[in-house]
């Protein structure tokens, strides 16, 4: 029990509160109707956290005409947060895949 109360202190250090939840619904929308079984979930929360961290580089740069910014690869905290954003992915997919699922088989 120990080990879980650790591993969510992880996640919610300066993670979880900075992602962008409507951009994390749009994304999950799109993987959702893209999944077609629960083997896929792993992998498609991977493409779905690197889609995630591509469009908040890429937005900046089309919408405002900003810089284009290399991504921080060696530093702890961008591995953090991409780990942050694949375990939301995972569950957001899930609980989705798992209504989709459910609603359509009914």
């Amino acid at each position: 029990m120990d080990l879980a109360g650790e591993f969510l202190a992880f996640l919610q250090r300066e993670g979880v509160y900075a992602i962008n939840p409507l951009l994390v619904a749009i994304i999950a929308i799109v993987a959702v109707l893209v999944i077609r079984s629960w083997g896929m979930l792993l992998l498609i929360a991977i493409v779905a956290a690197a889609a995630h961290v591509a469009a908040e580089v890429l937005v900046p740069m089309v919408m405002n005409g900003a810089a284009m910014r290399a991504l921080p690869v060696l530093e702890f905290s961008f591995w953090h947060g991409l780990l942050v954003l694949y375990v939301v992915y995972v569950v957001v997919i899930g609980v989705a895949f798992f209504v989709k699922s459910t609603v359509l088989r009914s």
